[in-house]
């Protein structure tokens, strides 16, 4: 588990948000539809998204589009979304919205200028919707990312990237150019297309990184032969050639580009991919653009402008049916909170904006027949009562941190609680913090809020996520949390919650205090 983002880059709509974040995972990678949701989903467990680059829809999808696979074969297999939007112009804040849910900011407009910069906080405070206020473009570890959550509920993921060079390929440091654009005959794979290298969340911990950020050949093809090794999110990006962004990939390497190479890439990869038996089982294939034409700067769905314009979306699934239309408006946020809300995952980011709207039954338009409920697997359309969870108790309250490796004395608490059935468990840790009070607001001390009263606030600082079966529970706490982090000294508040088959627990707290060891 990653900790929660900063504070607000910019914004539309205030509303608080959520205190406490529930992951669920349910067998280690089959995920279930959300609680928030609450309605007939279709059980999908492997998500597809290619992303194609710079085209509007009245290009892509209108008469005599240049790509017949893009524009007439892809909706004849799914439901075409004629008023799907991206949320900005040029291309990296659009790849960064799409699986973090952070706005737009100045530098990633400007593909952070060719460079690997690192995002600097202001005042490292936490906004409406968890944007991060400040410059750059790498951002903090701090900063959570759909990658992160996956791994935190015990899904999969990967990002096929082709061409390129190596798994996880980045500047070596901070601030450095970036040669990786996508420009010439032997470099056709661009960072600003590849989102998981913009987290420091992600790129932080060099070897996941290199086994979930991979150069797309042969590992997708190898990945789509089974269920077992296909990943339940597949972020798919073509190169430069291929995905349309350059207009001529001639000699020495006489690559398709522009329409054609969009036509070469989709004709060859969608059939491999909805013909894999994971897709065949439960999958869902999205194919869009990450921005339209720089002249179109419309937005939709509660987002002021400039956005990055109507760029057009088809999904394609076995609970799709061929040749329908939506004119429901979407953009880059709808899509990650579709997929947050189809795998029981907390909104990220403007995935939770008032206006940003989820894939319902006008896009998942086909009820298949599903087995007969069982206990342990019941339909994934039926509503189920929320996990009941009582005698919450822990002891001790206070307790020293661990030092180093030493067992003695003894550290920590232990959770005790009661389910009347089994659950995910989701902890939900908040550290008490001095800061400033400005209006209403206790925010982060600042050099400009120093001399402002002093208040305490709650930070959010990570969860822990632990299975529990009915009956009487025991958990023991260290202060470890889900990721490779500890607790520091301090008081802090767990609010605990118990989910099940897409239904949670109202939330429980409790506080205790860690002393220096």
């Amino acid at each position: 588990m990653v900790l929660a983002s900063d504070a607000p880059q910019r914004r539309r709509v205030a509303r608080a948000t959520a205190a406490v974040f529930a992951l669920v995972a349910l067998c280690a990678s089959v995920l279930v539809v959300t609680p928030a949701a609450r309605a007939a989903l279709p059980p999908i467990k492997h998500v597809f998204v290619i992303v194609l680059e710079n085209e509007s829809e009245s290009t892509s999808f209108g008469v005599g589009a240049r790509s017949p696979y893009l524009a007439q074969t892809l909706p004849s297999m799914g439901v075409f979304l004629p008023n799907y939007h991206a949320v900005g112009h040029a291309s990296l804040d659009n790849y960064i919205a799409m699986i973090s849910g952070q706005a737009p900011n100045p530098d990633t407009r400007a593909d952070c200028n060719e460079k690997w910069e690192a995002f600097t906080l202001e005042g490292m405070q936490f906004g409406p919707y968890e944007q991060a206020i400040g410059t750059g473009c790498v951002y903090p570890s701090s900063v959570s990312t759909l990658a992160n959550q996956l791994e935190g509920a015990g899904g999969s993921w990967k990002g096929y990237m082709q061409s390129m060079p190596k798994a996880c390929s980045h500047p070596a440091n901070l601030g450095e150019h970036d040669p990786e654009q996508g420009r010439e005959p032997a470099d056709r794979y661009a960072t600003r297309h590849d989102p998981f290298m913009w987290f420091q969340s992600i790129t932080g911990h060099p070897q996941s990184c290199e086994e979930h950020v991979v150069p797309m050949e042969p590992a997708l093809e190898e990945d789509l032969a089974s269920t077992d090794n296909t990943p339940n999110f597949s972020f798919i990006t073509p190169n430069t050639c291929y995905d349309g962004h350059e207009g001529s990939c001639g000699a020495p390497d006489e690559e398709p580009a522009g329409f054609a190479g969009i036509n070469a890439f989709l004709s060859t990869w969608v059939p491999k991919i909805v013909n894999s038996p994971a897709f065949k089982e439960s999958g869902l294939l999205v194919v869009t653009f990450d921005e339209a034409a720089d002249s179109d700067t419309s937005a939709c769905c509660g987002e002021v402008g400039p956005g990055g314009g109507d760029i057009g979306a088809v999904l394609i699934s076995p609970f799709i049916k061929g040749g329908t239309t939506s004119p429901k408006p979407y953009n880059h946020y709808s899509l990650l909170a579709s997929i947050e809300t189809l795998f029981t995952l907390p909104l990220l980011g403007d995935a939770e904006e008032a206006g940003t709207t989820v894939f319902g039954e006008d896009v998942f338009n086909i009820n298949l027949k599903t087995p007969t409920p069982t206990a342990s697997q019941p339909s994934p359309t039926t509503e189920l009562p929320a996990p009941q969870l009582s005698d919450l108790r822990e002891s001790p309250k206070s307790w020293r941190e661990r030092k180093g490796k030493a067992k003695k004395p003894p550290v920590g608490t232990s959770f005790s609680f009661d389910l009347n059935e089994g659950a995910s468990m989701s902890f939900a840790f908040d550290k008490s913090s001095t800061g400033r009070k400005v209006g209403k607001a206790c925010v982060a001390q600042t050099k400009n809020n120093r001399h402002k009263p002093r208040c305490t606030r709650s930070v959010p600082v990570g969860t822990l996520n632990v299975p529990a079966h009915a009956g009487v529970n025991a958990v023991s706490f260290d202060g470890m949390l889900s990721t490779p982090s500890k607790l520091s000294p301090g008081s802090y508040t767990v609010a605990i919650t118990a989910a099940a088959f897409g239904e949670q627990s109202a939330p429980q707290t409790l506080s205790f205090t860690i002393a220096k060891g």
